[in-house]
């Protein structure tokens, strides 16, 4: 028990107790002094750091900065451009929707299929001879080929060597099919020109050249597209009296 006693009273070593006692502030002194060496090092290795890693991304923020600035000068360019590109176009609908035809442009249009053509276009043969009645064509069939023709790019169509203007008309008579009242035979043979490459297609893309493949698959109707070097049309044989209005 004395023994216990002793080391309870006498925990602190001795000399530590004189050391103490003789200057109070020193050991505690030591201690916080280290600490704020210790910590001022490490704030100046952290700023250092930091410093460094400043001064070499300097140079990629630059960089970045003047691509960017770039990419946004190019794109207010791109956009001017399509904006006087878009004025353009409105100022070039503006003026065609201005242009208006004189009665002398007219009549040369109605009057252009007397002129005969010949140049580079497509061959069509058309017949019924096998079909059914109630398949056989019609003059609205016939009406339907030349307008898809015309919105193909045909530049002149001629119906079994009859030319087909701007105000030929094409009925029926009985079971035949007339070109301005002239009777058709059959097989008809439509010719007209335009381009050998374009024109095929384009004519299968319009409504009526959709209506003559309908016609072909699922009857005994015969529709034939054939490309020709040389396509021949003549010229308009039927007199046009033009109406001008009254006064």
């Amino acid at each position: 028990m004395d023994l216990l006693r002793e080391v309870r009273e006498q925990a602190l070593d001795p000399n530590y107790q004189a050391r103490h006692d003789q200057d109070p502030g020193a050991i505690s002194r030591r201690p916080i002094g280290v600490a704020a060496v210790v910590l001022l090092l490490v704030t100046g290795v952290l700023i250092g750091i930091a410093w460094r890693s400043t001064v070499a991304r300097a140079p990629l923020d630059a960089r970045e900065r003047k691509n960017l600035v770039a990419h946004v000068q190019s794109a207010q360019a791109h956009e001017s451009a399509q904006h006087a590109e878009l004025d353009r176009l409105r100022a070039s609908v503006n003026a065609m929707k201005g242009v208006t035809a004189s009665p002398i442009d007219e009549e040369v249009g109605l009057d252009s299929a007397t002129t005969a053509m010949v140049g580079p276009g497509i061959r069509i043969i058309v017949d019924d001879a096998n079909a059914a009645p109630a398949d056989e064509l019609g003059d609205k069939d016939m009406r339907r080929l030349v307008n898809a023709l015309w919105q193909a790019g045909a530049e002149a169509v001629a119906i079994n060597g009859h030319r087909v203007g701007p105000r030929t008309a094409i009925r029926s008579a009985g079971s035949a099919i007339t070109v301005d009242y002239v009777s058709l035979s059959r097989p008809y043979v439509v010719e007209a020109i335009g381009s050998p490459q374009k024109l095929p297609a384009e004519l299968a893309d319009t409504p009526g050249g959709r209506w003559m493949t309908y016609l072909r698959d699922n009857s005994s109707i015969t529709y034939q597209v054939t490309t020709k070097d040389r396509v021949s049309v003549p010229e308009s044989k039927a007199s046009v009296s033009h109406a001008s209005p009254h006064r």
